[in-house]
């Protein structure tokens, strides 16, 4: 499919309230492609106890592992690598897609690709209190940054959408263990053998599921290559583990597109630039353009602790290993919430190296059993899973495989596993803010959430 370059009429503009001196941030601006589809109104979070950081038990994974020794590829708009948590961060710029070193950019153009960046590999050190900041979930890791605008000093985005797959080829020329992108890269005659690539590689592919209503194909209810089967797209939750209101469903069209994991997504205290101000540390972000990052960050963990373990055993050990501990398909969790300290107890290597996604959930959950672990790296399908070879569709999971995908044991609801082995069980409703494209952010929602 042909589709148009990203220009959008009208950058984010800011409307700062006044009362007891908090500023709620309001983006908008028209749709456009490549843009960030889930990335909703940013709002002031008090002090900087990161309730994702905690609820992933990262303190204490991090006395293990800091994703040391492993390579992200970043794709996104444009980052600013002076913003206080990237500040001797181990990042480095890559190229734009235009093939030119990726120059540093500042203001709102770069809010969501340095937000982005530093859930992965933040220092800790920021604007909060004490020049406390945000940390990463791998700071260790090495973070290259693609991106598709190749001169931050204008306001529309460069990069044409059928240029796009020039990035991942970029991407894949420095030998990643991981690719994440919060941007729509959309799926057209030259980025598909680019994905397949990446898959047949055993390069792990993340990337954010989207968000209702804001796609880049018509017809399609989610963002790519997250959509790709193969691939890791990747839903938000909030921090009792509730899914986000406008996660996208899953789609049955010239692929089928199905979400796999559900990650810490909305109210997540990150990093914004507030004109005026600057970078500020703690702000509160939302859609799954910051949940997708996270669950990079957490699969380099997980290949820093276990280096032999390949791409497509990661995928297994994600899949596998839900915070509920229960192995099954739902079209509102995925696989289940993110457990770091469930795929962190095992070695992953035990797994056969096989990419369970690319025929779908059902597929996966037939194929690759509990049972499947120890089994043969190069263990093959059963032949009644088996698609033509030819096929890009995924398998469309029945609705005996959605069964409690995302549930405790005992009460039948999603929780985050927080820890020392505690859980937090729901109480109440997700929170619901609308979320949309970068250079086209919309607002239904100002609402702050403070931590104490």
């Amino acid at each position: 499919m042909s589709l148009l370059r990203r220009t959008p009429d009208r950058r984010a503009r800011v409307a700062r309230a006044t009362a007891l001196g908090l500023c709620a941030l309001l983006l908008s601006g028209s749709a456009g492609a490549l843009a960030p589809a889930s990335a909703a109104p940013v709002t002031q979070e008090k002090g900087l106890k990161t309730w994702w950081y905690t609820a992933l038990g990262l303190e204490k994974a991090h006395r293990e592992t800091t994703g040391k020794g492993v390579k992200i590829a970043v794709i996104d708009e444009a980052i600013d690598p002076t913003a206080p948590e990237l500040r001797g961060a181990n990042v480095k710029l890559g190229k734009d897609c235009d093939g030119n070193r990726v120059k540093p950019a500042t203001g709102t153009k770069a809010d969501h690709g340095t937000a982005v960046t530093t859930l992965i590999s933040g220092t800790g050190r920021g604007t909060g209190p004490g020049g406390r900041g945000i940390r990463g979930v791998a700071p260790g890791a090495e973070v290259t940054f693609y991106a598709d605008d190749s001169d931050p000093s204008d306001e529309p985005v460069d990069c044409f959408t059928s240029e796009t797959y020039s990035l991942m080829k970029l991407a894949l020329s420095d030998h990643p263990d991981i690719i994440t992108t919060s941007l729509d890269l959309g799926y057209n005659g030259s980025m598909r053998p680019v994905v397949k690539q990446a898959l047949d590689q055993g390069i792990v592919l993340v990337g954010d599921a989207g968000q209702k209503g804001r796609v880049l194909v018509p017809g399609v209810t989610m963002t790519f290559p997250g959509a790709v089967p193969g691939a890791v797209a990747v839903l938000a939750g909030d921090r009792n583990g509730r899914a986000w209101s406008q996660n996208p469903r899953p789609f049955r069209s010239f692929i089928n597109g199905n979400p796999v994991i559900t990650g810490p997504g909305v109210d997540v205290p990150g990093i914004a630039w507030v004109p005026g101000v600057g970078w500020q540390s703690g702000r509160s972000l939302t859609g799954t353009s910051f949940s997708a990052p996270i669950v990079a960050g957490a699969l380099a963990l997980v290949k820093s602790k276990y280096p032999d373990a390949t791409g497509n055993q990661l995928i297994q050990q994600l899949i596998h290993n839900p915070s509920s501990g229960k192995y099954a398909w739902d079209r509102d969790y995925g696989f289940g919430l993110l457990s770091m300290s469930r795929m962190l107890a095992t070695d992953p290597t035990a797994w056969p190296d096989v990419n369970p996604l690319r025929k779908g959930p059902r597929a996966a959950l037939a194929d690759y059993p509990m049972s499947s672990r120890g089994a043969s790296a190069s263990a093959s399908p059963s032949p009644s899973a088996a698609e033509s070879p030819s096929s890009d569709a995924s398998a469309v999971p029945d609705e005996t495989t959605r069964a409690s995908a995302a549930t405790a044991d005992s009460g039948g609801v999603p929780v985050w596993v927080w820890p020392l082995g505690a859980v937090v069980v729901l109480a109440g409703a997700g929170a619901g803010v609308a979320a949309n494209k970068r250079g086209s952010r919309s607002s239904t929602s100002g609402r702050t959430r403070e931590e104490g």
